[in-house]
C-alpha cells in the first residue's frame, strides 16, 4: 500500500500544474512532510519514491474501493476519487466530480478546498477564489495556517500584474536597501517565515524551475532569514530564487549581506502581542463610549419612577406605623389619668 500511495503522489508531481495543491485522505505525504520539515527554513519539497505498479492486484483493489465508495456517496472515498482524476491529469473530469461533491457537501473543508483548486487549475480564477475563501472560513488553520498565501497567489493572477512582486503576495515590503528592514514584529516575522516555508515546501515537491511565484516567495523567505539572523539559510533561499528565475539588482545586494559575518540587529516594531492588546483596548473604549447614553433613556426613566414609588410606599408604611404607635401612647396616658 505504501508503494501505491507513492505512485499517487508521484503522479501528482508529473501532472498537476504549478498553481495547485490538493487535499486528500490518504497518507501519501505525511511521513515525507516530517522528513522534509527537518530542512526548515530552506524548502526542498517532499521526497517521493516511485515504482510503477499500476498493474498490481493491491492497486486494483485500492482503486475499486475508491470507485465503490464514490458510488455509495461515501465522502472520503468521493474526495479521493476526484483527487485520483487530478493525479491522472483528467482535470475536466475532476472538476465535474468535485462539482458533484460540493453539491452534496457544501460545508466540508476538503470539498471546498479541492473544488477551488481544480477551478484554479482550469483557469477559472474568480470562481476558484470564492471556494478557496470559503474553505479558509471553514478551517482557518488548514495547512498550518499558511493558506492565505495560496489565496494571495490566486488574487495576484486575477489582477494580471505585469510582474510578480513578493511584497504584493506577503503584504510586507522590506525596502530597497542592501539590508532588509522589518515591517512587523519579530514574532510576526517568524510566523511569515513558517508560512513561506510551508507553502514553498508543498510547491517545490512538484514544480520545476522556472516559476515566477516560487521565485518571488523564495526571495522573500531569504529576506526574512536575514532579519532573523540566519544568513546561511538566507543565501540558500536566494540561490534557489535565482534558479526559479528571480531577477532583480536587489538580489545581489541581499546575497552580499547574507555572505557577511556581521550580525544583523533589526529595529523591530512593537511586538504583535502589544499591538493586538492596544487595538483591543481601543476597540473596547469605543464600544463603551457608544453604549453610554447622552441622556436618560425611557428604560432608565421607568426604572427611576419605579424606585421613587417604592420609596414612597416604604415611607407611607413607616408613617402609618408611627401614627399607630402615637395613638396607643395617647390612649394609655388617658387611662392613667382616669385611674
Amino acid at each position: 500500500m505504501k508503494r501505491i500511495l507513492a505512485l499517487l503522489a508521484f503522479s501528482l508531481c508529473l501532472s498537476l500544474p504549478s498553481q495547485a495543491c490538493m487535499w486528500e485522505f490518504r497518507d501519501a505525504f505525511r511521513a515525507r512532510q516530517r522528513d522534509s520539515e527537518k530542512s526548515f527554513p530552506v524548502p526542498h519539497g517532499h521526497p517521493i519514491d516511485f515504482k510503477d505498479n499500476k498493474g498490481d492486484f493491491a492497486y486494483q483493489t485500492f482503486l475499486s474501493s475508491i470507485v465503490e465508495g464514490y458510488k455509495l456517496d461515501d465522502y472520503e472515498a468521493s474526495i479521493d476519487y476526484g483527487v485520483l482524476h487530478v493525479y491522472e491529469g483528467k482535470y475536466a473530469e475532476a472538476e465535474q466530480i468535485f462539482a458533484e461533491i460540493i453539491q452534496k457537501w457544501p460545508t466540508k473543508y476538503e470539498a471546498c478546498a479541492n473544488y477551488g483548486t481544480i477551478l484554479e487549475v482550469n483557469g477559472k480564477l474568480e470562481e476558484s477564489l470564492k471556494w478557496l475563501k470559503k474553505a479558509l472560513e471553514i478551517s482557518p488553520n488548514s495547512h498550518q495556517g499558511s493558506e492565505w498565501l495560496h489565496l494571495a497567489i490566486v488574487e495576484d493572477k486575477i489582477a494580471k500584474r505585469k510582474s510578480v512582486q513578493g511584497s504584493a503576495l506577503t503584504g510586507q515590503d522590506f525596502g530597497n536597501e542592501a539590508e532588509p528592514k522589518p515591517v512587523v514584529s519579530k514574532q510576526a516575522t517568524r510566523k511569515l517565515q513558517h508560512d513561506l516555508f510551508y507553502q514553498l515546501n508543498e510547491r517545490l515537491t512538484f514544480i520545476e524551475p522556472k516559476d515566477p511565484y516560487i521565485a518571488a516567495l523564495l526571495f522573500e523567505l531569504g529576506n526574512v532569514c536575514i532579519l532573523l539572523d540566519d544568513k546561511a539559510s538566507a543565501l540558500q533561499n536566494f540561490e534557489a530564487a535565482e534558479r526559479y528565475g528571480f531577477q532583480s539588482p536587489l538580489l545581489a545586494k541581499r546575497k552580499a549581506i547574507a555572505n557577511t559575518k556581521e550580525q544583523i540587529l533589526p529595529d523591530w516594531p512593537a511586538t504583535k502581542h502589544d499591538t493586538v492588546r492596544q487595538a483591543a483596548a481601543k476597540t473596547a473604549t469605543i464600544a463603551v463610549a457608544k453604549k453610554a447614553p447622552a441622556s436618560p433613556t425611557p428604560q432608565n426613566s421607568n426604572t427611576n419612577r419605579i424606585l421613587m414609588l417604592g420609596l414612597g410606599a416604604v415611607a407611607a408604611v413607616v408613617l402609618a406605623f408611627w401614627k399607630l404607635l402615637h395613638r396607643r401612647g395617647n390612649s394609655s396616658r388617658r387611662r392613667t389619668n382616669v385611674l
